[in-house]
């Protein structure tokens, strides 16, 4: 049966009302509970552990270890139990002597350059949580005090891309972006970034368009762990021969005042 106007009027209050927000407002109030659902889904015989959550109300920073990928925190459930954060995921990619492969700011402070190759494609900024095309970058770079570079994109502007090399099937690390106030940190079970990039091209999660999702370190890199706070955890997903990683993204809440 068809809702009246009325009644569809009454319904949208009643939510506004449940998130802290009054009509017409662009932005949650500071007071209103964080927005962070856990969605655990199979898709084309992928299963996808993603954590969306609301950028007006969570923030990210990145968690570097200086001293190398072997110093300790050595895990993402460690790296988050130590800084207070509600997940933590790996980071990018680093070289054999364990350097950053590609740019890197920590709390504003530089490390490195800008990566040519695919595995710098785009790159991730702290507040508001942000993927951005690595050509865009020093547009907004002097506004992020947390920038790490990552790549391949698999989704952009909602299709998924063409060309993906990585055809072994491997554990992902990856990022999801609607575009607009939602973003995801996500694992996969071992998939090829073809076969990736489809399964999500497929629009698997609900209430979320996926516009972009850059990929991030992966393989016996990837890891993910969600902590009890959240519904549905505590949660992790890494591999059993998991490798230490040069630094990982935390998700943080409330959002700190600019």
């Amino acid at each position: 049966m068809a809702l009246s106007s009325t009644l569809k009027k009454l319904l949208l209050l009643s939510t506004l009302t449940l998130l802290g927000c009054r009509p017409g407002e662009r932005t949650p109030p500071a007071d209103a509970p964080p927005l962070v659902r856990l969605h655990r889904i199979q898709k084309s015989g992928i299963d996808l552990t993603i954590l969306v959550f609301d950028t007006r109300l969570n923030y990210l920073e990145i968690l570097d270890k200086p001293a190398g990928p072997e110093s300790a925190p050595r895990t993402a459930k460690t790296a988050a139990e130590q800084a207070g954060a509600l997940a933590a995921l790996n980071g990018g990619f680093f070289t054999p002597e364990g350097q950053p492969l590609g740019f890197l700011r920590t709390h504003g402070e530089d490390l490195g350059g800008l990566h040519p190759g695919p595995l710098g494609e785009g790159l991730v900024l702290d507040t508001p949580p942000t993927l951005l095309r690595r050509e865009n970058f020093r547009k907004v770079s002097q506004q992020a005090r947390h920038i790490l570079q990552a790549g391949p994109f698999l989704i952009l502007d909602s299709q998924a891309c063409a060309g993906l090399r990585g055809r072994e099937p491997r554990d992902r690390a990856f990022l999801l972006s609607d575009g607009k106030h939602l973003f995801a940190l996500a694992h996969s079970s071992a998939c090829s970034l073809e076969s990736l990039a489809q399964a999500l091209a497929q629009q698997p999660i609900p209430e979320f368009h996926i516009e972009r999702a850059l990929n991030l370190d992966g393989g016996t890199s990837a890891d993910l762990w969600i902590s009890r706070e959240i519904p549905g955890g505590p949660l992790e997903r890494s591999s059993f021969f998991r490798k230490p990683v040069r630094n990982y993204l935390l998700l943080k809440s409330p959002n700190p005042a600019s």
